[in-house]
C-alpha cells in the first residue's frame, strides 16, 4: 500500500535459517499514536484487530492491496512470536506479539535514521505441520508486485542459500509483456499502453500475439479460478471500466490477447 501510495521505493524480505521471515519497507512507517477507535496505540491495533488497516481509512490510501484489513492481524494470530519495529518521527518503536497477543508494550527504542516498518514472524508450529516457506510462492508474488508497481525495488534474501535476488521493472507492464513475448514473433513493434490516474486509476498494456491468455489482477493475483478484485471482460464491445461493476467472462475472452 505505500508503494502504490508513493511513500515507498524498497522492500527487502528475508527468509531467515531458524524459519522467522523478516519483511521491512521504506515508507512511512506504521503510525504509533493512540487509535480513536480502540484506545491502544496504532501498531497493536493493526496487528490485534481485524479491518484494521490504513486501507479502511478514506484519508490513508486512495488505492490499496489486499481485500479485507486482515493481512496483519491474521498473520500475528498464526505466529509463535511476532516482532514490529517501526522508524517514525525520527524515532524506533518495537512491539513484540505471540499468537495474536501483545507481550510488551509499543517501547521506544532509540533514533532512526529514516522511516518504515520491519516485521519478522515465526509460523506457529501448533498450528502448522510444516512451518518451512515456499521461496518459489515467495520468490513469484514479490516478481509479480514489481511489475505491477513500476520502479518499486523488491529484495530476496535467502540466508539458508546465502542468496539474493532483486526485482525491479521500471517498465512495469510493459516489462511483464516483454517477459510473456520473449519467444513470440511480434506483430506490432510497439505494445498499446495507456494509463490514467485521477479519481478512477487504471492501466491497460497489451500487444499481438500470442498462444495464451493472462489476466494479471492489479497488485494481486489470486489462485486460478478465483478472481476476487474488480477487473474487465475482454470482448468484441469492451465496456466502460469502473471499479463496482464489472466481471471477468472467460468464454468471452481472447485467448491471443495478452493483456494485463
Amino acid at each position: 500500500d505505500e508503494a502504490m501510495a508513493g511513500f515507498c521505493k524498497n522492500i527487502k524480505v528475508i527468509i531467515h535459517k531458524d524459519g522467522k521471515v523478516t519483511v521491512s519497507d521504506d515508507g512511512r512507517g506504521i503510525p504509533v499514536g493512540r487509535h480513536p477507535a480502540t484506545g491502544k496505540n496504532t501498531v497493536q491495533t493493526i496487528f490485534c484487530n481485524l479491518h484494521a488497516g490504513g486501507k479502511f481509512d478514506e484519508d490513508a490510501y486512495k488505492v490499496a492491496g489486499g481485500l479485507h484489513g486482515v493481512g496483519a492481524a491474521v498473520v500475528n494470530a498464526l505466529s509463535e512470536s511476532l516482532i514490529v519495529e517501526v522508524q517514525r518521527d525520527s524515532n524506533i518503536y518495537v512491539q513484540e506479539f505471540s499468537r495474536g497477543k501483545p507481550l510488551t508494550e509499543l517501547q521506544k527504542k532509540g533514533k532512526a535514521k529514516g522511516s518504515g516498518t520491519k516485521v519478522t514472524f515465526l509460523p506457529d508450529s501448533k498450528i502448522f505441520e510444516d512451518t518451512a516457506f515456499s521461496k518459489n510462492r515467495i520468490r513469484e508474488r514479490l516478481e509479480i508486485k514489481a511489475f505491477l508497481i513500476a520502479g518499486l525495488k523488491i529484495k530476496l534474501v535467502d540466508e539458508a542459500e546465502d542468496s539474493v535476488e532483486d526485482f525491479h521493472y521500471p517498465g512495469g507492464m510493459l516489462d511483464f509483456l516483454d517477459r510473456l513475448m520473449a519467444d513470440s514473433a511480434q506483430v506490432d513493434a510497439q505494445p498499446f499502453h495507456f494509463k490514467h490516474e485521477n479519481d478512477l486509476r487504471f492501466e491497460v498494456a497489451n500487444r499481438h500475439p500470442h498462444e495464451s491468455f493472462r489476466l494479471l489482477i492489479p497488485y494481486l493475483r489470486p489462485p486460478e479460478g478465483h478472481m476476487k478484485m474488480p477487473f474487465a471482460t475482454v470482448s468484441r464491445k469492451p465496456s466502460v471500466l469502473t471499479s463496482k461493476s464489472v466481471t471477468v467472462c472467460r468464454k468471452e475472452s481472447k485467448p491471443s490477447l495478452p493483456m494485463m
